[in-house]
């Protein structure tokens, strides 16, 4: 069973799909003096603070743990989290939002980078490498296979989600129906739907007009993205994706992503008859 992160030599084994890059993190843990933390939470009961960048591709967080402090950020490039945590880190600072003598653990020396890969269908092709018989092989979870959600990069449930999923798989003398059972999975059928959404949201940026690349309409565009209402109706959506709450209505998803996929599809430029 592999369950060692990106670099799992489990997965290095098992070489699953990998359709897309991974993505950036850098972050850093230290210890710090119970009520130094508690006087730094913007809410009563030391909530995790979470920092979404300017440019939506990506955030940074602020997580208490009793005598401790998790910082860090994640970008989907990862050549930009180094920038982004520079940022990030000017702001906790600045808002007070860290302990005053905090300063030297947030230095960009101390902070450790890693990378991950959100989840995408594919990689779920990868989640097994079963023996002829069917009852051993080589079974990927968490970031070993690539399952954080496709929007907000929460690995956490999915690693747990996995794990579980995997021991039912053994326990039922069956891990051989691993990725059937984690496939089926409400939470995975979730993220499927996410990550649809997400590339139909892509599919329908890559389609809009030339001429809405105008000067005077992305200053509209630009100014509609920093209004307040926008700004509410964003934080709080990815707040309560981050919860790990199922999406509501699934069936209605579904059927709107398909008609969106058959636009989609639709809309592709026809290659030219030789």
């Amino acid at each position: 069973m592999g369950a060692a992160g990106t670099h799992c030599p489990v997965a290095r084994l098992c070489v699953p799909p990998r359709p897309s890059g991974a993505v950036g993190v850098q972050e850093h843990e230290f210890r710090a003096e119970p009520g130094a933390v508690a006087r730094t939470r913007l809410g009563r009961d030391g909530e995790p603070e979470l920092l979404l960048h300017d440019d939506l591709r990506g955030y940074s967080w602020n997580v208490p743990k009793t005598d401790w402090l998790n910082l860090g950020a994640g970008t989907v490039d990862p050549t930009e989290v180094r920038d982004a945590w520079q940022a990030a880190r000017g702001y906790f600072v600045g808002a007070g939002h860290v302990p005053a003598d905090s300063a030297p653990e947030l230095e960009a020396k101390a902070m450790k980078g890693h990378s991950y890969f959100l989840y995408d269908p594919a990689h779920l092709e990868g989640a097994a490498r079963v023996d002829a018989d069917g009852k051993g092989g080589a079974y990927l979870c968490g970031d070993s296979l690539g399952l954080s959600q496709p929007l907000t990069a929460e690995g956490i449930l999915p690693a747990v989600l996995s794990g579980r999923v995997l021991a039912e798989a053994i326990l039922a003398g069956a891990p051989a129906s691993y990725p059937a059972r984690l496939a089926a999975h409400p939470i995975m059928e979730d993220y499927r739907r996410v990550y649809r959404l997400r590339e139909a949201a892509l599919g329908l940026l890559r389609r809009r007009p030339k001429a809405q690349g105008s000067k005077a309409r992305a200053a509209r565009w630009s100014s509609s993205l920093r209004s307040s209402l926008r700004r509410r109706a964003v934080s709080r959506g990815f707040a309560w994706m981050f919860s790990g709450a199922q999406l509501p209505a699934s069936r209605l998803i579904d059927l709107g992503l398909d008609a969106a996929e058959r636009w989609l599809r639709h809309r592709e430029p026809q290659g030219r008859s030789a």
